[in-house]
């Protein structure tokens, strides 16, 4: 490896591809497409060379015997892809075996993440597929999404060697990178996967070569820095998944990537594969691929960062004090940047914590985690240096200065500000006396009005200045940082260490979700949609009009079911949205509506919903692979949450650990199968309203079936939620949980179950002796009267009905806005 890296680890590759000497973000132009760009950019075109390649090499590619896919996601990042492709295209098809060595066939698969303009599929190459999703699924997303895509019709040859490759569309690879990754695990049976040494394209520095996780405070990083002095192909807790190739056989024994969006995903995939397969991970230095630096100063990755990283420690196998650790770590950042003026940053890392005690660590970011703030324009820095009076006094800190030697922008912003007199420097030193210069500053007040420091901040920063210019490689912040701070930072101690507590005695994550398999069906599972509407006409026009922009749903065979509406709602739908299929029904049947769209249904799962509520985008997408690949769920339940004030429906969902497959309730908006709501009798027609979503949920489960219930699946919901309830509503509600109770309960359970149903409705009736005596009246018709019948088998073990009142009970501490805790109506609709 001589002929690449000097003793410095920096890259001397005369064919390595040309990297700019600052970081440049290139953009497409919206107007023009993928090809034009790499031509007007004078890169080479993927279809050309790689078409000439394949062409040149037709015999031995046709009868190839190692057989690689690469899978490559891509947001918005038209220049970076357009340069990969031209290294993929350079790719050396033969292994360090040469002319001796087999045959190797390259595939490309490129998962559009959503991006705009959408990537094109180029049209000269067979040997170049583009997925696309209508949602950024973030980087595992996008990575399980060409996942799926190359695994789905990749016919097994018992002769050949299949192996996946995960290549981030901003990373670069060199000619040989490939086939020295291939050389390496066709040598070694026990390897599972392999990747490279990292190195930084705009110093050409090698930064990372494999990754470890400390055993003792859980937090990850690289295990060398530089390739000089290692010897060969060394084990490693994980690969960064910019560039690691793996065994299909692997990938199909343990399945996809977690699902959690970026950060931590490739560390717990891998440590899941070495586990499960008994196979080791490993790190080749002789390969060489580019990389940006992963120590980059992070802004609203830190939810991510923190959110994400328990599962890692859990699939390690680390114990609960590792945990804690490493969620106090998590702590200690967040007060570092509230002292440094950034209190949006330390939210990011308290929501991730208080996600992740909840358990809710999957997809994209909670729908209440902010955007941090903009980085200052340098026009704005350097107006703002420059225009100090004369008696101000400014602070360089070393760290900012080291910083600016790599960055001419920053190096003239420094040297403007030293050019003043009286600039002073701040170093560092032992951590104790940081902090009582820290605390000397906070009661004295600070020695200096300006210091400019590293935005990752220090003890030695904290009230170092009234005003703090905080730099970082992507960018700059002004804050002001003030005394307050300190009992901001106290408030974050208690509620950071109360968090990390809750997740050191959660369940371990690769207990409570383990990875689903990959399952290929015969055939896509078809998603049919029943709206049920009733005199909600605007609210019906915007819910559809939702499901149009959403991919997944746009073309979903639609039913609209109508409950004798009289304020023209059947004639918008004629009009406006007449790819909906319309059933008019001649009275207000209320739920029973429900179960005639799905009668009428032909698809294999259908989305229920309420005609003021639509599913968050996305979600529908992620729910239809979930039962494709689960064929023991039954349905998959979404949040219900309000598009203005963004509270959820349901307050106990935040006391559950992540996602689960026993959900005990339903809401307004279900996937069901129609095969299983059918076997299940649907909604109970003889509860007429509320309740009856529970109840299919209760009977679902009896029959032996899952109901999925993921935190971060939200539909949402323009319910007005009154705060009064009418009479009607406490006589049929109580009723109607009384026969739900008698129905799913046993013994104990069932009568606590009622009581407390009963007393709840006591408790919301208030002063109205209206609406005591209809929950007294409800009360006694679902003691008194016979039982509806339910199908054969819908009347199981309280089990059921028993996890939904311990859920509720765990919840009932806290504050809710939600007047029905026992289960919302499925169908407010027919109010």
């Amino acid at each position: 490896m001589s002929d690449l890296l000097d003793t410095h680890g920096e890259l001397h590759d005369p064919v390595a591809p040309p990297r700019p000497s600052a970081p440049v973000r290139v953009e497409i132009d919206p107007a023009g497409d993928l090809r034009a760009f790499v031509e007007e950019s004078g890169t080479d075109r993927f279809e050309d060379l790689y078409e000439a390649s394949v062409a040149a090499r037709a015999d031995d590619v046709g009868a190839a015997r190692v057989r690689v896919r690469a899978l490559v996601p891509c947001h918005n990042r038209a220049g970076d892809l357009a340069l990969l492709l031209s290294d993929l295209a350079k790719t050396e098809l033969t292994t360090a075996r040469g002319a001796s060595g087999p045959a190797m066939s390259l595939e490309v698969i490129i998962a559009d993440n959503a991006s705009i303009p959408a990537i094109p599929v180029p049209a000269t190459t067979s040997m170049l597929r583009v997925v696309r999703s209508e949602t950024n699924l973030g980087g595992s997303g996008g990575f399980n999404l060409a996942m799926r895509a190359a695994l789905k019709d990749w016919e097994r040859d018992e002769a050949a060697q299949d192996f996946l490759w995960l290549v981030d569309s901003d990373a670069r690879v060199l000619p040989g990178t490939l086939a020295r990754l291939v050389e390496t695990l066709m040598s070694d049976a026990t390897l599972a996967g392999v990747g490279p040494a990292l190195a930084d394209p705009r110093t050409r520095v090698v930064h990372e070569v494999g990754g470890v996780i400390d055993p003792r405070t859980g937090r990850q990083g690289p295990m060398l820095t530089s390739t000089v002095g290692v010897p060969g192909v060394e084990t490693c807790d994980y690969v960064a998944s910019c560039c690691l190739l793996v065994r299909r056989e692997c990938v199909e024994r343990v399945g996809l990537m977690p699902d959690r969006f970026i950060n931590a995903d490739d560390a717990e995939w891998c440590l899941r594969i070495a586990r499960e397969t008994g196979r080791r991970i490993a790190v080749n230095p002789d390969a060489i691929a580019m990389h940006p630096r992963f120590d980059r100063f992070p802004t609203w990755q830190r939810y991510f960062g923190t959110r994400n990283a328990f599962g890692a420690i859990d699939a390690k196998g680390l114990g609960r004090r590792v945990r804690f650790r490493h969620a106090m770590s998590c702590v200690a950042k967040a007060i570092n940047q509230t002292l440094m003026g950034r209190d949006d940053l330390a939210e990011l890392h308290m929501l991730g914590l208080r996600d992740a005690a909840r358990g809710v660590t999957t997809g994209p970011a909670s729908h209440d985690v902010p955007r941090p703030a903009p980085t200052v324009p340098i026009s704005q820095l350097r107006d703002a240096i420059a225009g100090l009076s004369s008696g101000a006094s400014v602070a360089v800190d070393s760290d900012a200065a080291a910083l600016c030697e790599h960055d001419e922008t920053w190096h003239e912003l420094v040297q403007l500000a030293q050019s003043r007199a009286g600039t002073k420097q701040l170093v560092g030193g032992s951590r104790r006396a940081g902090l009582f210069g820290a605390l000397s500053r906070w009661m004295l007040g600070p020695a200096v009005d300006v210091a400019i420091v590293r935005a990752a901040g220090a003890v030695r920063h904290w009230f170092a200045a009234d005003t703090l210019v905080c730099l970082s490689e992507s960018g700059a912040w002004i804050t002001k940082p003030t005394r307050s701070a300190a009992w901001r930072a106290l408030g974050l101690l208690a509620r950071g260490a109360g968090l990390a507590v809750r997740i050191a005695m959660r369940p371990r994550e690769d207990e409570a979700l383990p990875a689903a398999p990959i399952v290929r069906s015969t055939r896509s599972l078809t998603l049919s949609i029943v709206v049920l509407s009733y005199n909600r006409r605007e609210a019906l026009a915007k819910t559809l009009e939702k499901l149009h922009e959403d991919a997944a749903t746009r073309d979903a065979e639609v039913i609209v079911v109508d409950n004798a509406s009289t304020d023209g709602s059947p004639g918008l739908i004629r009009e406006r949205f007449t790819h909906a299929k319309l059933i008019e029904l001649e009275s207000n049947i209320a739920i029973a509506g429900f179960n005639r769209g799905v009668e009428a249904a032909s698809g294999d799962v259908v989305l229920v919903l309420d005609d003021d509520s639509w599913p968050e985008r996305g979600v529908v997408t992620r729910a239809m692979e979930l039962l494709s690949a689960r064929p023991d769920l039954a349905a998959a339940t979404l949040l219900p949450v309000h598009p203005e004030t963004r509270m959820p429906e349901w307050r106990f969902a935040s006391v559950i650990e992540g996602a689960r497959s026993d959900w005990p309730t339903m809401g307004c908006a279900n996937l069901v199968r129609r095969a299983d709501w059918l076997a299940a009798g649907g909604y109970d027609e003889s509860f007429f309203l509320y309740r009856n979503d529970t109840d299919l949920a209760l009977k679902l489960l009896s029959l032996g079936r899952g109901v999925w219930f993921d935190p971060s699946w939200i539909a949402w919901h323009e319910s007005p939620g009154a705060a009064t309830k009418s009479a009607r509503w406490f006589r049929i509600a109580t009723r109607n949980w009384v026969w739900m109770c008698r129905r799913h309960g046993r013994g104990a359970t069932r009568l606590g179950a009622v009581l407390a149903g009963w007393l709840w409705a006591h408790k919301l009736a208030g002063t109205s002796l209206a609406s005591h005596a209809a929950a007294l009246r409800g009360a006694m018709a679902g003691v008194c009267s016979s039982l509806p019948p339910s199908p054969e088998g819908t009347r199981g073990s309280a089990d059921g009905l028993r996890r939904l009142i311990e859920l509720q009970r765990r919840a009932s501490g806290r504050r809710s806005r939600e007047t029905e805790p026992f289960g919302t109506d499925a169908c407010r609709a027919t109010r």
